[in-house]
């Protein structure tokens, strides 16, 4: 039934009514019949009942000896003959014997035995009378006779009735062929009654049928339209006021929700391309102010490295410098030392000896000093190169900061997402791409700040070696200082060479000690430049790879967006 289009619901439901009215007519005409023949029994029982007691009333007389048996009985079958009802209809009396007593249209059969007698069927009619008088005493038995006047058999009922003092059967008929053609005319009335109201049934019910069906298969189409997409369909039926009007506004609704939803659809994709093209522009924002930020320091940071460098290498050649000098000077104490006992001779050796340390000592001098000055400016240096690894600290907390933040707002975009059902589904993507870059950049983020803290270190490493250096030139500007004033002393001296030679001895002694300790902090400052030197080149790797580790966010900043 769920595939049986409406009108054809319809027709099925004209189909019932048919058969319905079919049973109805004809179990109205068949209790019509029986209801005839039933009134045509009852009359011909109560009938033959009144002739039974008309013959019960004579063999009254005859048991009160009024009449003998023979009078009373030839009274009673006078009586009989002349009994007529319906204007043709009469009574017969017949004995157990099956021979006839009474008969008023047929008196030849009077006296005659019956047994043979048969309708046109072949039915002994009066052996089934005394049969059933025999069995019950009464019964109704159906057989063909011709009406008087004709020769045709046709049907009749009749009602027979055993008198037993007599041992007679008491019978009469009806022919009830008028109650099949009345059976008949009823059934053909009611079959033109029934066709009429059928047909009018029919007519309403195809124009029932059609005005339903054909809204609904406008309708029906007109759904299909919209389910394929097509929103500028026309609903049809809006008009009605039955259930189809409503089916109608109805359809009418979800053609403009469906209309509303391809609209709010186009502003969603809009919105997405909106919202994409501003997080692109927000990336690229957020890439160029790192990029303008970061890249400064970084470049700073790696021509700090370049002049750390260059200012460890200068160092490194003074320091180099100064201890071969310390080595020249040493050696000509120790000679000065060694000839001390012929002082008087070499007098003008020693005097020419005397110049050449003052000049070592005056270039000594100012080499330490210019190592002084280079110290402080690599110090200063390193001291800005700290500050500015200092600064690179500050920017990835606040990367770190953005990062965190950023992953905050797209976990609360994905709850707003997942609230908002099918509808937010764009925004969790969004969400999720916005939350793994926050992650991919709080990543490297953490790897520029290991990255920034090693160059910390290193930073303050070199500040730490810087001033060590700048401790140990101090203490060579010293040296030189005394070295000048015990060159000076020994000038003075030599004019009283012989006189103090002895003191001159041991000045050479403190000489020699002193140029000792002049070159072992010449070689302490080699090796304190070297260690600059290193650090140097440790700062510009850092440089180099906090270059790289920049360079490489932009890059996934840039792509990501």
């Amino acid at each position: 039934m769920k595939n049986v289009r409406i009108l054809h619901r319809m027709l099925l439901m004209l189909l019932v009514a048919i058969i319905g009215t079919t049973i109805v007519a004809g179990n109205s005409a068949t209790q019509t019949y029986k209801t005839l023949i039933h009134d045509r029994q009852d009359k011909v029982h109560d009938l033959v009942q009144s002739v039974v007691s008309l013959l019960a009333h004579y063999e009254a007389l005859e048991r009160s000896g009024a009449m003998t048996r023979d009078q009373a009985q030839d009274a009673a079958k006078a009586a009989v003959r002349t009994l007529r009802y319906g204007g043709t209809e009469y009574f017969w009396i017949n004995d157990l014997d099956v021979r006839m007593v009474v008969h008023p249209i047929k008196p030849e059969l009077v006296g005659k035995d019956l047994a043979t007698i048969a309708d046109s069927n072949g039915k002994h009619l009066f052996v089934d009378f005394v049969a059933a008088a025999k069995s019950s005493g009464s019964g109704f038995v159906e057989y063909l006779w011709p009406k008087p006047g004709h020769n045709q058999p046709v049907e009749k009922i009749s009602y027979i009735e055993l008198f037993r003092p007599w041992g007679w059967v008491v019978g009469s008929g009806l022919y009830i062929d008028d109650v099949k053609d009345a059976f008949a005319s009823a059934i053909i009335e009611s079959s033109i009654i029934a066709v009429l109201s059928l047909t009018l049934l029919a007519v309403v019910i195809l124009l029932l049928g059609r005005g339903i069906s054909r809204p609904i298969q406008a309708m029906t189409v007109a759904m299909s339209e919209l389910a394929a997409g097509h929103l500028d369909v026309d609903v049809p039926a809006k008009n009605r006021g039955d259930e189809i009007g409503r089916m109608a506004a109805a359809v009418e609704v979800f053609k403009t929700n469906a209309q509303s939803m391809r609209r709010l659809e186009a502003e969603t994709t809009e919105a997405e391309r909106r919202a994409e093209a501003a997080k692109k522009d927000a990336f690229s924002a957020i890439a160029a102010d790192f990029e303008a930020s970061i890249g400064a320091v970084v470049k700073a940071v790696s021509t700090t490295s370049v002049t750390v460098r260059s200012s460890a290498e200068t160092m490194s050649a003074m320091a180099e410098q100064s201890s071969t000098q310390s080595q020249a000077v040493a050696t000509s104490a120790f000679e000065a030392a060694n000839n001390v006992q012929t002082v008087a001779a070499a007098a003008e050796e020693l005097s020419s000896s005397v110049q050449e340390i003052s000049r070592q000592v005056a270039q000594a001098s100012q080499v330490t000093a210019e190592a002084v000055v280079d110290a402080a400016n690599a110090n200063d240096t390193v001291s800005g190169l700290s500050a500015a690894a200092q600064e690179i600290g500050t920017v990835v907390g606040l990367i770190r900061d953005i990062a965190e933040q950023t992953n905050l707002l797209a976990l609360n975009a994905t709850i707003e997402a997942a609230r908002a059902g099918d509808m937010g589904k764009g925004f969790a993507v969004v969400a999720a791409e916005v939350k793994s870059l926050a992650e991919q950049t709080a990543n490297a983020t953490q790897n520029i700040a290991g990255q920034v803290g090693g160059m910390q270190s290193a930073t303050r490493d070199a500040v730490e070696a810087i001033g060590r250096i700048g401790a140990t030139i101090s203490r060579v500007d010293q040296i030189a200082a005394a070295i000048a004033a015990a060159v000076e002393e020994q000038g003075a001296a030599t004019a009283e060479i012989a006189r103090n030679a002895e003191q001159a001895s041991r000045g050479t002694g403190e000489v020699t000690a002193t140029i000792q300790e002049v070159t072992q902090a010449a070689a302490q400052t080699g090796n304190e430049s070297s260690r600059v030197l290193d650090a140097a080149g440790d700062l510009a790797r850092q440089s180099n790879a906090l270059h790289d580790q920049v360079d490489a966010f932009l890059n996934s900043v840039r792509t990501a967006a």
